[in-house]
């Protein structure tokens, strides 16, 4: 192979890698999104109104728990640490299935300890990275 070709493959080879998008971070991909859930345990979401995570640009993130809405503030730490403060909540009451859902829900926020996006799938995981919630987009 003629040298210069080679020379010429191989710059563009490196200009090539130097111009790939840098790998983006929860900080930058989680403000001012709105995410519903999908699964919780593992388990597919099946309810009328399905809970909401709804990041707001300052840290504070709120939505709809399964009957009530509630608010909290999000830690976002490097790489993919993510840590939801106690949850204020209305106090309405609903039908048991409801009701027992939004306390998991809630529970899998407290229990959160780092997150993941890919395209359009948010998920939770705990500090055993076991996946606790499955949203999307």
């Amino acid at each position: 192979m003629n040298l210069s070709i080679l020379f010429s493959i191989l710059g563009a080879s490196l200009l090539l890698a130097g111009c790939a998008a840098p790998e983006r971070t929860l900080a930058e991909d989680l403000p001012s999104t709105t995410w519903t859930l999908t699964s919780l345990g593992g388990a597919p979401v099946e309810a009328p109104r399905p809970p909401t995570l709804e990041f707001g640009a300052d840290g504070r993130v709120s939505g709809f728990a399964g009957v009530n809405r509630y608010s909290t503030s999000a830690t976002i730490g490097p790489g993919a640490d993510l840590a939801f403060s106690p949850a204020a909540a209305t106090k309405m009451a609903g039908p048991p299935e409801l009701m027992s859902l939004e306390d998991r829900f809630l529970e899998a926020l407290g229990a959160t300890r780092a997150a993941a996006i890919d395209r359009d799938t948010l998920t939770l995981f705990d500090s055993d990275d076991a996946s606790l919630a499955r949203f999307s987009r």
